[in-house]
């Protein structure tokens, strides 16, 4: 199975205020998001994360990343200096890159931590999963979901945990209905 996340953030206290994040402080935060991660993937299972793994974290992000089960692929988001200078943390991913391309079934996926606006073979199907935009509301948002293609990754909007495609897609039609309800992250 194929799986994907991002802007996880681990250590990142504020993001817990401004991602309006069910958690009383970062160790909870840390402790909820193995446990999910680790109830949903497998040791067989491959993990994207799309870029932000982890913010002002007090420890090697590796020690985070051995507890977490299944082959895991970096796509960079702008926060993870931290993983790029530690060889522990680099040391369990089995790739990293900017951007990337994969087959996940019938469906073609552009990777990358940022929002596209055009991506090659959008018009032949291509979705495009991305991150960095958290659950807020604004000018991107309502630019990425009139595309019907592009879908946020983000671990506030999929449940806090590694979804597969079609939960992602799921999940983000969810969050686009509730939405236009929620005035919390407009």
């Amino acid at each position: 199975m194929i799986y994907y996340t991002s802007d996880l953030h681990f250590g990142h206290a504020n993001c817990i205020n401004f991602d309006h994040r069910p958690f009383k402080d970062t160790v909870e935060m840390e402790e909820v998001l193995i446990n999910n991660w680790n109830q949903t993937v497998t040791n067989n299972d491959s993990v994207y994360i799309l870029g932000d793994f982890s913010f002002r974290l007090k420890k090697d992000p590796g020690e985070v990343l051995t507890k977490l089960h299944g082959h895991k692929h970096l796509i960079l988001g702008n926060h993870d200096y931290a993983i790029k200078s530690s060889e522990l943390a680099l040391s369990c991913f089995e790739s990293v890159d900017k951007m990337a391309y994969i087959n996940d079934g019938e469906k073609l996926i552009l990777m990358c931590h940022f929002p596209i606006a055009s991506w090659n073979k959008q018009h032949y199907g291509a979705y495009h999963f991305y991150g960095h935009i958290h659950a807020h509301r604004g000018e991107v948002y309502e630019f990425m979901k009139q595309t019907g293609q592009a879908f946020n990754v983000g671990c506030m909007i999929n449940h806090y945990k590694p979804c597969t495609a079609d939960e992602v897609i799921a999940n983000n039609l969810a969050f686009q209905i509730n939405m236009e309800h929620d005035t919390n992250y407009r």
